[in-house]
């Protein structure tokens, strides 16, 4: 019997693969149509463009804003929190610089600018409905790739983020789903060209949200160990993908060090989120008011010290932590990690937004279902699923997870949830078939 599930879905996975290009291609531009459609409709109905002037318009950008705003007045990448406080590596740059182009052409911290960044992270996300179709058939099929990317496109869940919140969240998103749907396409192609723009678009997601970097090692060895088993060389492959992310990356680790005198990796502030999560007491979830932009001695202090003596100041203080208090430093790893999937970090933030826990680990249980699912069915992908959900998050496991952190992890949510529930259906019909 299993065998025979087992079967019957490569049969349709292959069916799907050879299915007419023309009207897939349609079917993809209709679904970015009606995404991009239903997210700016909400951004000017709901006027999610009209942000708060409280805390000197930080909800437009929040950091990345407050350096676009820097950027613009000629100050150069500086000044996450307001004022004039100097360079900074607090973000990666180029969310920030996309804010800068914004704030150029049509005024800083402006409605108009305010909707064209959430236009555009609207047209990232919309767009996202692509690589979403290409992977979903590639692995399970033409039609769970089809139901993947139409809920992708009307689901309101998926829409939360690009639409209200200025941030690279949507960006990410689109760029891991497309690294996802590369890794499984370079399996098949040694040429090096190809593996040569997979390494500069890595370098290009790094520059973007470091925290992506961490899904690198397996969307690379995967495509090289598809190259090793079927004799075909995978080594060059792999260390040019390297070479170029690594080229990509480089001039901003150059400028890093020539404007704070030592080594800076692309965004420095782990230290400081470190602790936002982890002294003796915490929730595990992060404390406002340690934030430089919600309490004015900490400001002060940042200013003051400079940014690398306080970034080092709060790692000291959370590794003492640490030190002192393993056993808690263990709780609060494990309970980051369910709260990073279960949606319960909204009850700590905004709660009066409307948005609520429930609205989020039902995608959550049901992925993982999946990814156990494509175990069963022995689908090989399902390795490639199983490291990048569990390893993306790393960083907020230990520091201080919120639930917008999970939606560059959505679309393959989304994926595992529509084939657990295709599987599910094409059971229940062959049971109600009759003899």
């Amino acid at each position: 019997m299993a065998s025979g599930v087992v079967s019957a879905t490569a049969e349709r996975r292959q069916a799907s693969i050879s299915a007419p290009p023309r009207s897939d291609v349609l079917a993809y531009a209709a679904m970015v149509l009606v995404a991009l459609a239903l997210r700016l409709g909400y951004i000017l109905v709901a006027r999610t463009y009209q942000i708060s002037a409280i805390h000197d318009h930080f909800g437009v950008g929040f950091e990345a804003g407050s350096i676009a705003r820097s950027i613009v007045a000629g100050e150069g990448f500086a000044s996450p929190f307001g004022g004039s406080t100097g360079p900074t590596a607090w973000l990666a740059p180029i969310y920030p610089y996309i804010c800068a182009l914004a704030f150029k052409l049509l005024g800083t911290f402006t409605d108009a600018s305010a909707l064209a960044l959430l236009a555009l992270n609207s047209v990232f996300s919309a767009l996202t409905c692509v690589p979403i179709c290409l992977i979903a058939k590639r692995v399970f099929g033409r039609s769970v790739a089809l139901w993947s990317g139409w809920l992708w496109a009307v689901v309101p869940l998926f829409m939360r983020w690009p639409t209200t919140w200025i941030w690279e969240m949507s960006l990410s998103a689109f760029l891991l789903a497309w690294f996802f749907y590369l890794a499984l396409k370079l399996g098949d192609d040694p040429d090096w060209r190809q593996w040569l723009g997979f390494g500069a678009l890595w370098g290009v997601a790094a520059l973007t949200n470091p925290s992506l970097l961490s899904c690198l090692p397996f969307t690379l060895a995967w495509p090289a160990w598809r190259l090793r088993r079927s004799a075909r060389p995978c080594l060059r492959p792999a260390i040019i993908a390297i070479l170029a992310c690594v080229v990509v990356i480089t001039p901003w680790l150059v400028r890093n060090r020539l404007v704070f005198g030592q080594f800076v990796f692309i965004r420095g502030n782990f230290g400081f989120e470190f602790h936002m999560g982890n002294f003796h007491t915490s929730n595990g979830m992060g404390w406002s008011g340690m934030h430089p932009t919600r309490n004015l001695r900490e400001y002060e202090n940042y200013k003051r010290l400079g940014e690398l003596a306080y970034l080092e100041e709060h790692q000291r203080a959370a590794m003492a932590f640490v030190r002192q208090y393993p056993g808690e430093f263990v709780r609060l790893n494990l309970k980051r990690f369910a709260i990073f999937w279960d949606g319960e970090s909204l009850l700590y933030w905004r709660p009066h937004d409307g948005w609520r826990p429930w609205m989020f680990w039902p995608l959550s249980l049901l992925a993982a279902c999946g990814v156990l699912l494509a175990f069963d069915r022995r689908i090989p992908e399902a390795w490639l699923f199983a490291t990048v959900l569990l390893f993306y998050p790393t960083a907020y496991y230990i520091s201080a997870p919120q639930v917008r952190y999970r939606h560059a992890l959505e679309p393959l949510l989304l994926m595992l949830s529509v084939f657990l529930m295709s599987e599910f259906l094409q059971r229940v019909r062959r049971h109600a078939r009759p003899a």
